[in-house]
């Protein structure tokens, strides 16, 4: 099961599912990796990093993926 944390505050999606991230880049949102999960309102980031790239996503290892200005359906 593959988990995705929709976050309406910021309008984004978390996950650290890289075939998410990928299929996200492939349909033109901005992907970035951080290393915190963000899944409460109550909890900071570290900066997050852009990925202009599959092979970047693909590189990423321990990281999430944030999905920015996304809204969850479509992504299955």
């Amino acid at each position: 099961m593959t988990r995705v944390w929709e976050n309406k505050k910021l309008n984004e999606l978390q996950t650290y599912d890289k075939s998410i991230a990928i299929q996200a880049y492939k349909e033109g949102y901005e992907v970035y990796a951080t290393r915190a999960l963000a899944t409460s309102p109550n909890v900071t980031r570290v900066m997050d990093a852009r990925l202009y790239s599959v092979d970047d996503i693909l590189n990423v290892e321990k990281a999430m993926f944030v999905i920015k200005e996304l809204s969850i359906e479509g992504i299955s």
